[in-house]
């Protein structure tokens, strides 16, 4: 097994969407430890195997093995020059790694140990049915037993699962898939892999074409969601676009961001690009397809592949349908009911907060510049743990109102929409930022442009105990936007709460939005 270390908040204007983030370019080599030196020293689990040919012994690239082998490791430590896991040397009762040195504890090739290494001890594995690949924490180290659901974790996770995700990665993977272990049980799975599970099942073609079209017919299999769809999905939606005011779920991060707690698929059917959304009771198209004729036979197919995989037909539906579709829908004997509208506001009175019926948001904005030593300024990569601990506490203070737990429900699952997020904001092409109250995170927001006209506000969070802050950000975010006209707040997800604080700031029209089934 590789190891090694040195080693009162309001959800104001926030609706079912989410946003995310990307990280600038890494160095694969550079892989972060958050195992801390004293406790990689006191442990007599890594490094160390209970037999000669154990799985866990951990594998080198064959650039890995040259290193190894500059350092003072013997060539026959590795069966396979072009790639192997290291041949382990006895070791009291076991084996050792043959560049673990048990005087000192330490690893003697530390500076260029493997890839395999340098993530432990999150492992990357099949899953229990060899369907796809995960990552996961391994419950054998010691301080991840101890530390499995710190703020710190969690964003280590984050950061990790985008390492892996990277191009540069997923490359390594592909040419070594034995660096891919098979599946155990003491593995805390935390994530599909999407882009190397993709990148597997493709078998030998360029995961990262940009430039050849794919196209898929009914019977065809879908490909994960991932960021690498980014292009795609967006020139498609560009050259098709809504006329009239955008629904907040025709963009890229609005989807994205919930890859994981739901499982995103696309294909292509009849020239239009379609995006599935499935999860264990079965699937539904997340948006009409994408293309020039939406309500025509790619809408038929979309359906019939849909009645397929459902065994439920209530399922089978497409979501997210604008006013102009929902009408031809209708037309051709479709059934369209009223999903919930977008909100959809004038920035300049949301910057201006003028007259009486803006009265308490301007007290309330005014209270928090007084009172608070505020610092605006932008999202930076290393402030998705101090968001993430901000999230966690706002939830806590998500309450019952009194005719349903729907609130206490969404604040849950939105946990994993913000953890992406704020993991991928940029790659995702989304805009973030955060308030500092006294040193300390104590509000943040994510954003995006729908078109040259309307941004999409995807989600605020801040503290409660701070109080206007919700006012302050919002409107310091709003502030910014001069180029844009509107600022989309998308639906209130049939929270009575939210719906309220919506109107609060006099919507200039709501953006109907429909759900189209079968007939």
């Amino acid at each position: 097994m590789p190891g090694y270390g040195e080693q009162g908040a309001q959800a104001l204007l926030v609706g079912s969407g989410t946003m995310l983030y990307n990280d600038p370019p890494m160095d694969i080599r550079v892989v972060e430890q958050i195992v801390p030196s004293r406790v990689c020293f006191a442990c007599d689990v890594c490094c160390r195997f209970p037999e000669r040919d154990s799985p866990l012994r951990p594998y080198f690239t064959r650039e890995e093995i040259q290193a190894a082998v500059a350092r003072g490791i013997s060539p026959d430590a590795f069966p396979d020059h072009a790639g192997s896991k290291v041949a382990v040397v006895p070791h009291g009762e076991g084996y050792r790694c043959p560049a673990f040195q048990p005087e000192t504890g330490q690893c003697g090739i530390y500076e260029d140990r493997p890839l395999d290494c340098r993530l432990y001890p999150v492992a990357v594995m099949w899953d229990r049915d060899h369907a796809d690949v995960v990552m996961g924490w391994d419950s054998k180290c010691p301080f991840i037993r101890d530390n499995l659901e710190s703020a710190e974790s969690l964003a280590y996770v984050e950061r990790t699962a985008a390492l892996l995700e990277s191009e540069d990665t997923v490359r390594i993977f592909l040419a070594n898939p034995q660096l891919i272990g098979a599946y155990q049980d003491d593995v805390i799975v935390l994530r599909r892999l999407n882009r190397l599970t993709q990148g597997l099942q493709e078998k030998g073609t360029d995961l990262f074409s940009r430039g050849v079209p794919r196209t898929f017919t009914a019977e065809s299999k879908s490909v994960p969601f991932s960021l690498a769809d980014r292009p795609r999905f967006e020139d498609a939606l560009a050259a098709h676009a809504v006329s009239g005011d955008p629904l907040a779920a025709y963009s890229f991060p609005f989807h994205l961001v919930w890859q994981g707690l739901l499982r995103y698929e696309w294909t292509e059917l009849e020239g239009h690009l379609c995006l599935f959304a499935c999860n264990q009771d079965g699937s539904f198209l997340a948006l009409p397809p994408i293309g020039p004729d939406p309500c025509g036979p790619a809408m038929a197919k979309a359906f019939e592949l849909l009645s397929k995989r459902n065994r439920t037909p209530a399922l089978t539906r497409i979501e997210n349908a604008p006013e102009s579709l929902a009408a031809r829908c209708r037309e051709k004997g479709y059934r369209v009911a009223p999903k919930g509208p977008d909100y959809v506001y004038r920035r300049a009175e949301l910057v201006a907060l003028r007259g009486n019926r803006y009265k308490s948001q301007r007290v309330a904005y005014n209270h928090c510049v007084a009172h608070a030593h505020l610092l605006y300024r932008p999202f930076r990569p290393d402030d998705a743990g101090a968001c993430l601990a901000l999230f966690q506490q706002w939830r806590q203070g998500v309450k019952y109102d009194g005719a349903s737990d729907l609130a206490t429900h969404l604040a849950a699952d939105a946990e994993h929409a913000h953890r992406n997020g704020l993991t991928h904001a940029a790659d995702s092409g989304l805009i973030g930022r955060v308030v500092e109250v006294e040193g300390r995170i104590a509000a943040y927001t994510f954003g995006y442009p729908l078109n040259a006209t309307t941004f999409c506000i995807l989600f605020e969070i801040a503290d409660r105990h701070v109080k206007g802050l919700g006012a302050y950000i919002f409107r310091e975010f709003c502030r910014e936007l001069e180029s844009y006209e509107l600022i989309n707040t998308m639906d209130d997800s049939g929270v009575e709460g939210l719906r309220r604080a919506k109107f609060t700031y006099h919507p200039l029209r709501l953006v109907e939005s429909y759900i189209v089934s079968p007939a």
